[in-house]
This record gives structure tokens, sequence and C-alpha cells, in this order.
């Protein structure tokens, strides 16, 4: 399980995953300290495939911790996207992020073609 804590600083941080070509991890994004000093609670989040090969499943948001299913059918790499959404002062506000997940062929390690 990979785990990531998403903090009130805006600033976009890398978020990559490693995985092998076939297999299914989960992900959590912790958001208590975003939701802390927002004094607000994330109502929803929505998971999807920007780009590759890589899907999100069995999606939820529980406890202020978003978590999916990260599943890797194919070497390569994608982006997943991941929007939450919570309410501060009567108004929507999104919060987005991309995690880069790299899914390498576990009979193919060494090929560079995908770093």
């Amino acid at each position: 399980m990979k785990s990531f804590v998403v903090k009130a600083n805006r600033t976009q941080q890398t978020r990559q995953l490693l995985a092998f070509k076939g297999e299914a991890q989960i992900v959590r994004f912790d958001f208590a300290p975003l939701e802390e000093d927002n004094a607000a609670a994330f109502d929803s989040v929505t998971w999807s495939t920007e780009s590759g090969q890589a899907t999100a499943t069995d999606t939820d948001l529980t406890s202020s911790i978003a978590s999916a299913i990260i599943n890797t059918p194919e070497a390569g790499k994608s982006l997943i996207k991941l929007t939450a959404t919570y309410t501060l002062l009567g108004a929507t506000v999104t919060f987005v992020t991309y995690p880069e997940v790299t899914s390498k062929d576990p009979n193919n390690m060494f090929n560079n073609d995908y770093n």
C-alpha cells in the first residue's frame, strides 16, 4: 500500500507509484491535515485515468482518506487524476493532484524503452 499525506500547502509535490505489470495496489491520500487547516471536510473524490493503461477501481472516501486500487495491466507510464472537492465559506473548492504510475514488466526489467 502506498500512502500520501496532503497538506494545506498548495504547491504540488511529485506523487509517484512504482508497480509491476499485472499488479493491483492500494493507494491512499490522507486529506486530514488539509481539512484541519481549512476547517472543512471533503465532500467527494473522483479518480480518472488521464493517460496510459493504469486504472483506479474500488474508490472510497472515508474519514478524510481517499483510497483506490490502482491496476496496471501493461508496462509503461500512466497518469491518474484525483479530484477532491470541499465546501469553504459557501464556495466549492476543488483540489486536483496527478499521481504518476510507472509499471515495469518483471520479465523485461532492464529494457529502457519506458524507464
